[in-house]
Parts: structure tokens; C-alpha cells; sequence
């Protein structure tokens, strides 16, 4: 695809989704969490799941570190990229939730998707599939597949986490692992993958595609990185050549592959590794996504930037700095800083919009 084409004015999202050109055009408007009835925010965290759906988490708590004492919390849900908002019930079907705990067993907030979320406490999980209108509840000891799915994508939406996890068979995703327990290769909701795979040591993450395969990585020695792919559930592994260390990054539907660097980036060419112009964030990581159609974007000194099929780096135009990139499942790129996470940058068929937490 030319330079040209990628520049130009986005179509309707109707027309061609999050997965079209990337957008060269800007919704100058600023979208604010704003969620009915809640004046008494001091942390807001905003989740953003596809290009219009987002959870935000918001909380308050008196200055009693390393205590919360007296705190309120409420949760609201958007279905149209932050324009509008709705206060979710929580449960036991009051508006808000009121908690005294330490530092260290604050709720944990795990969004799965646009309906489903689960409230997880020092005592218990809560867990509603339906946006608040209904709750159930269950023990730690026996978290709900949803949950363990949450948990196992954490923070990191713009990473294809699936039902595989490397993790402790005893523990699962929701506690802290014993230091003897020898991690392997897991799917969620069912245990162990069987045989076990042929690497020792613990890989660095697990991602799943949207086609099914499973990417596992691995560092193999100083800064040297092994990524082995499975198609078929774990049973076998496909080496790949090795790379200098760096973060994997996988296109939505799981057909492109890149790892990005702080100074070297790599794209799979067939089953080898080609180098790519580089792109480098504030840290060594977040720092290029690859869409489906293989265009990539990324941060180069902290400009939002594209490259075009002729390996051109071109600015996104109106963009402003910003030190980390990341891909939502539905081809959403959202740009954000380091220094201020409260603001994202996410760009849909429509063009890119500012959502402020």
C-alpha cells in the first residue's frame, strides 16, 4: 500500500471499521469519563476493550497510606468511545461500593470483554456477565473461567493474551505462585497442556492469535530471544530463528508477527526475521503493533509514526508526543505516554479521538 493511500482521509467506520487505513483525521473534541451521579473522584483508570467499548474504575480514598480506610469506589461502562456513559450496578445492588483494606489488598477491577467483569476482593469474587444487572459471587479457591481469562490478560489489551498461560498448575492466574513450583505450559479452565512443552526455564509471555496459534517466547542467552509457535494447541512447536530480546507483537487476527526493540525490530518474512526500520519508545517495549493488512505503527522519539509497505516512516499528523503503542482485538491503535497514562490516543475508521480518564 503506497504512502499515499495511508495518508489519506479515513472513510466511515461503517466502511472500513478499525481496520482500515490508518487515520489521518482527528475528532478535536476531548472525551472525559464521566459517569452519572459520581462527584467524588480522586483515581480514575480507564480499560478500553475494542475502539468504542471501555470500562472506567473510579476510586477515592482519605490520605491514610499505607491504609484505605473510609474509600468509594463506582464503575462505569461506554459503548461509544467515551462520548457517553452509564453507571454500572455493583454488586449487591447499591451505585457505589464502600471499603476499608490495605494497600496491598485493594479490589482488582478485571475487565474481559464489553459485558463481562469481575470484582476480585481479599475474601471472594464477584463476577457479572451482563454490564451490573446481574452478580454472581465465588470463592478464591475457585475463580470462574472469565475471570482466569481477565487475570491472565491483566493490563495488557494490546497484547493477545488467550486461554494459554505459562503459570503454576496449583496456583492458576489469581495467587501468588510457591518459588518451587515449576511453571509450564497451561490452558485455562482445563490444566496442564499435554506433552508438556520441550523448554526449560520460564518463557516470557504466552500470546495466542486470532487464527488459534500459540506464540511462546523465551531468552535463550544475552540477548538473544527464541520464539516457537504451535498450531495445534501445544502438542508441537515450530522454532523460529532467534532474534535479539525484545517484545513480540501479534497482529489481531494472529497472521503478522513483528518484535519490537529498543533499537533493532524484526518482522516475519515467512518462517525467518526480517529487519525493519526502527522504532523505539520511552522504554524498550510498547514501541510498534502490526495491524492485519501488515502495516505498522509505532513511536520514533516520541512521534506517533507509520511505515508504509516502501519501509517509509511517515508522522501521523495532529498526533501529540507519546511514548507507547498498543492494539486493541478489533485493530484500534491507541497511543498514550508514560507521563500522563490518563490520556489515549485511539484511532478508529472515523480517525483518532482523545480519551481523558
Amino acid at each position: 500500500m503506497s504512502a499515499a493511500v495511508l495518508s489519506a482521509c479515513a472513510p466511515d467506520l461503517e466502511a472500513s471499521g478499525p481496520r482500515g487505513p490508518i487515520p489521518n483525521t482527528w475528532d478535536r473534541a476531548a472525551r472525559e469519563v464521566a459517569i452519572p451521579g459520581v462527584d467524588f473522584a480522586l483515581d480514575k483508570r480507564v480499560i478500553l476493550i475494542d475502539a468504542h467499548h471501555a470500562w472506567a474504575y473510579v476510586d477515592a480514598c482519605p490520605e491514610t497510606y499505607p491504609l484505605k480506610e473510609s474509600c468509594r469506589s463506582a464503575l462505569g461502562v461506554t459503548a461509544d468511545g467515551g462520548k457517553t456513559w452509564e453507571r454500572v450496578t455493583m454488586p449487591g445492588r447499591t451505585s457505589e461500593m464502600e471499603y476499608n483494606t490495605g494497600l496491598d489488598d485493594s479490589p482488582r477491577w478485571l475487565p474481559l470483554n464489553a459485558t463481562t467483569v469481575s470484582l476480585v476482593t481479599r475474601d471472594e469474587i464477584h463476577l457479572t456477565r451482563d454490564q451490573g444487572d446481574t452478580w454472581s459471587r465465588y470463592p478464591l479457591s475457585e475463580p470462574p473461567l472469565e475471570t482466569q481469562l481477565a487475570a491472565n490478560l491483566g493490563d495488557n489489551f494490546g497484547t493477545r493474551l488467550g486461554d494459554h498461560a505459562y503459570a503454576c498448575p496449583d496456583t492458576g492466574m489469581l495467587e501468588r505462585p510457591d518459588e518451587n513450583c515449576e511453571f509450564t505450559l497451561i490452558r485455562l479452565g482445563t490444566g496442564p497442556v499435554s506433552p508438556r512443552p520441550p523448554f526449560p526455564g520460564r518463557p516470557a509471555i504466552v500470546q495466542q492469535g486470532g487464527d488459534g496459534r500459540i506464540w511462546l517466547t523465551r531468552t535463550t542467552g544475552e540477548n538473544e530471544m527464541r520464539t516457537s509457535v504451535s498450531a495445534d494447541g501445544g502438542k508441537s512447536w515450530k522454532d523460529l530463528p532467534p532474534t535479539t530480546i525484545g517484545s513480540l507483537q501479534l497482529s489481531p487476527d494472529g497472521s503478522r508477527a513483528i518484535i519490537s526493540h529498543h533499537i533493532t525490530q524484526w518482522r516475519l518474512d515467512g518462517e525467518r526475521w526480517v529487519k525493519f526500520p526502527g522504532m523505539y519508545g520511552h522504554r524498550q517495549m510498547g514501541s510498534a503493533v502490526v495491524r492485519d493488512d501488515g502495516q505498522i505503527a509505532g513511536v520514533l522519539e516520541q512521534k506517533a509514526v507509520y511505515l508504509s509497505a516502501d519501509n517509509r516512516i511517515t508522522e501521523i499528523a495532529g498526533m501529540p508526543a507519546v511514548d507507547i503503542v498498543t492494539q486493541l482485538a478489533d485493530g484500534a491503535v491507541v497511543f498514550h505516554t508514560w507521563v500522563d497514562s490518563d490520556i489515549q490516543y485511539v484511532g478508529t475508521g472515523q480517525g483518532w479521538y482523545t480519551l481523558i480518564a
